[in-house]
């Protein structure tokens, strides 16, 4: 009878833990954002590969939602692969990150912001062929020849 006695008295307790959990707002979901108008329109114009059209809705759509994850991952894949502009595409693969740290696709895009950050600095600083390394190439070539005679 005590057993009956526990359930009964614990049965209240958890049916309401339940309902209070049922009754917290819920986190804004990925899909919702991308519900969006904007967004839509971007999405769309994705689609007729009008990609400058796609970048100004994309934009639109975080000007009307700043925390709109989705946006800046399109925005990131919009200026890496379609508009050469890694630098902008780090900055929004970024904040896509910081939005949604655990995402699916977290590691690819870390992978890719990587990329961009090498693309940038080889374009930065490209380093010339000094004459020493011109003359052991010259030196190493003619070696491996003289080995294969």
């Amino acid at each position: 009878m005590t057993w009956w006695a526990t359930v009964w008295r614990a049965g209240p307790a958890v049916f309401l833990g339940l309902v209070l959990c049922g009754c917290l707002p819920n986190q804004p979901v990925a899909t919702d954002e991308e519900k969006e108008p904007q967004f839509l329109i971007g999405r769309s114009r994705v689609n007729a590969m009008d990609f400058s059209g796609a970048i100004d809705a994309f934009e639109q759509a975080l000007a009307m939602n700043p925390r709109s994850a989705a946006a800046h991952l399109e925005l990131g894949w919009l200026q890496a692969e379609k508009e050469s502009d890694p630098a902008a595409a780090i900055y929004h693969y970024q904040k896509f990150l910081e939005l949604r740290p655990a995402a699916n696709n977290a590691e690819t895009i870390r992978q890719q912001i990587f990329r961009l950050k090498q693309e940038l600095a080889k374009a930065a600083l490209p380093i010339p062929p000094s004459t020493e390394m011109q003359r052991q190439l010259e030196q190493l070539t003619e070696e491996k020849r003289q080995l294969q005679d």
